[in-house]
């Protein structure tokens, strides 16, 4: 039976000290202290003061670093170039340098900052004139703005020689000071502005590609074809952009590795969905680097009746990562028109660092944290209450380091999301987040995976969330899983198109459901072992999709209740985990493990000014449970008492403030 035994997979991730390391991000350095003198560069008029010059003074100095450090922070990302070119950024560099020294004094580890694809045009040009060369263009010849509308920022070509070129330097010269790695901000999508480029060099390979794949057409009608892949023509322009973006990519780790061989690599992956807008393409980009990084810490806090959480994010980080490489998350620290981005409470830190260790993953700390009219940094006066918090979390984090080493999920559901979704991602999008936000806030344990060659064993169920484009290959496996006895979940209108968005006219899973499109009613049949459920909707429309607002939180879809019904009954009323005697939904649980006779659940309380009492807990690990022990950072550790149920044991967990272990053994 599918799901009855769990795999016990033991993780290796990345370099040795990414796995245990506690991370800071000091977004800004002396040149972004300076920024506001050098406005005429940045284009940018009315800037005013925004940084807290005595704070990041002190940042990159020993008092600084000390405070840090007494965060239970030992790695820190910083910056080493911000975008302006050699002698506009000489001193901001001298200080990084100088900082570097200063960390591997005291053991901490050092991730130097740097441009991927934009950078200060006016302060270039005026340095290193053939830098006008470098630039992205689009179809008129005109230069790209970064971010389609920042005056003081261009974009530019990553299939340029001259910028590749010029980030190697960059690169070399922080490596050799001592850096331990480097981090790649504003890596660009081939759907982005920065992406778009039609540079003569970008011309000339469009041409040859499309020349190769049997296209003769003009200059002129190749301008003319839209990014679209339902047009053949767009989708080889699209193929060859995430190409070009790869070997941009791999040229820069070869050549970070050849100058020093335990460098780590990572590029900022920004926001939580955005590896789904590529299609399937990033996953030969996250082999080349040794941490996937993405931008979408949130403020973890109950708002509109959902949890505001970073669980989403963390578990698409790692179906990306596929256990390969590290993840972690960071806080979108520059945001000034969104002042939402606020200093997180000491709780909500704690909960972020809980959130993080519980999927197996890090935090990047958000050291850098708009306080009041300016950006200020940890190591300012006001923030010892969030210094105490993290540095009480990291301390419990590392003492118990035997909980998280090696882990890996082990839930019986998976939720199937492919990366070609993204050609429909308007339609898609709503129901994949709505059934997350559903899993998460029902305490029910889950993966999402975008594949089906992999193991599919451990999973009783998987889930398709409207998954309106499936290939053949994929429609195929489905089939197979149902007849080992996998059961499905399916919502919405799942596979009417092919993965190149070719339409049907039918389910792909027809076979499966044993109807045909459309069909506006619910089934719930039984297939021998396997189960199958079909809702034709879940009215996902309202819950919150703007990937750019992650802060809002996820809203439920009005169809939570009858989706979650159908998962417990696709597993047979057998999830991984099970809570009782919950007064409110805002709790979520995890289950890892990586020995054979193991298992570890995490559970997080989002209500945290209400603690909660004598929940009950089930478990399904998949062995036999001789002995249950709770552990916590408020409670201490104590022994639980155990009684066998169907396929699992339960124990009641006395009392759950913010955060709870409980170890099965």
């Amino acid at each position: 039976m599918l799901g009855a035994q769990r795999r016990r997979v033991v993780v290796k991730m990345g370099a040795n000290w990414i796995r245990k390391a506690n991370f800071a991000y000091y977004w800004a350095g002396p040149e972004t202290i300076d920024m506001y003198a050098k406005v005429k560069y940045l284009g940018i008029h009315g800037l005013g003061h925004l940084v807290d010059e005595d704070a990041y003074t002190k940042a990159y100095q020993e008092e600084g670093l000390r405070r840090m450090m007494a965060s239970g922070v030992n790695a820190l990302f910083f910056t080493y170039s911000w975008g302006w070119p050699p002698r506009a950024e000489a001193d901001g560099r001298r200080v990084a340098r100088n900082f570097i020294k200063l960390c591997k004094k005291n053991n901490v580890r050092t991730l130097a900052y740097m441009q991927l694809s934009n950078y200060v045009w006016k302060a270039f040009h005026d340095e290193i004139p053939e830098s006008k060369n470098w630039e992205c263009t689009d179809k008129e010849g005109n230069p790209v703005p970064y971010m389609g509308v920042h005056r003081g920022r261009r974009y530019l070509c990553v299939n340029n020689d001259g910028w590749r070129s010029y980030l190697k330097g960059l690169m070399k010269e922080a490596l050799k000071a001592g850096s331990d790695g480097v981090f790649f901000d504003n890596m660009v999508r081939p759907d982005h502005p920065g992406a778009d480029c039609w540079c003569q060099v970008c011309r000339n390979r469009i041409r040859e590609r499309l020349v190769s794949k049997g296209f003769n057409l003009s200059e002129e009608a190749i301008l003319r074809r839209s990014l679209s892949y339902q047009d053949p023509v767009g989708r080889e322009i699209y193929r060859l952009r995430v190409d070009s973006i790869t070997d941009h990519i791999r040229a820069l780790s070869a050549y970070a590795r050849s100058v020093r061989a335990d460098v780590v690599v990572t590029s900022n992956w920004a926001l939580v969905d955005n590896f789904s807008w590529w299609g399937e393409e990033p996953k030969e980009i996250a082999s080349l680097e040794d941490m996937i990084l993405m931008e979408s810490f949130t403020l973890a806090r109950v708002r509109r009746g959902c949890i505001v959480n970073t669980v989403r994010a963390y578990k698409r980080a790692k179906c990306l990562a596929k256990g390969k490489r590290h993840v972690a998350v960071s806080y979108p620290v520059f945001a000034a028109e969104a002042p939402v981005y606020s200093a997180p409470t000491p709780v909500q830190l704690k909960l972020g660092i809980a959130e993080a260790a519980a999927c197996v993953s890090s935090l990047v700390l958000p050291a850098t944290e708009r306080f009041t009219d300016k950006y200020t940094i940890l190591t300012a006066d006001e923030f010892e209450a969030q210094r105490t918090a993290a540095r009480e979390y990291y301390s419990f984090v590392d003492a118990n380091w035997d909980l998280y080493e090696g882990h890996e999920s082990i839930c019986n559901l998976g939720v199937f999301e492919p990366g070609y979704m993204k050609w429909a991602s308007s339609q898609i999008y709503p129901y994949a987040l709505g059934v997350e936000q559903t899993l998460i806030q029902s305490q029910i344990p889950f993966d999402i995976i975008d594949e089906l060659d992999g193991n599919l064993e451990p999973y009783r169920a998987l889930v398709l969330p409207n998954i309106l484009l499936l290939s053949q290959v994929h429609c195929d496996k489905l089939k197979d899983y149902v007849e080992r006895g996998g059961s499905l979940v399916l919502v919405g209108h799942p596979g009417i198109y092919t993965e190149s968005y070719e339409y049907r006219g039918d389910y792909g899973v027809k076979e499966i459901l044993g109807i045909s499109y459309p069909h506006g009613t619910e089934i719930w049949a039984e297939r021998k072992e396997a189960r199958v459920v079909f809702l034709p909707s879940i009215d996902a429309k309202t819950s919150a999709c703007d990937i750019s607002c992650v802060e809002d939180g996820v809203l439920l879809p009005r169809g939570y209740q009858l989706l979650k019904n159908a998962v417990l009954w696709a597993l047979h009323g057998t999830a991984s985990v099970e809570l009782g005697n919950l007064p409110h939904p805002y709790v979520f649980v995890e289950i890892t493990g990586a020995e054979e006779k193991r298992a570890v659940v995490h559970l997080l309380n989002y209500k945290y000014f209400e603690t909660l009492k004598n929940i009950k807990l089930t478990v399904r690990p998949g062995f036999d449970v001789q002995k249950a022990s709770l552990v916590s950072p408020e409670l201490g550790e104590q022994n639980l008492i155990l009684k066998s149920v169907n396929e699992g044991v339960q124990t009641v967990i006395p009392e759950l403030r913010i955060y709870d272990i409980v170890v099965l053994e």
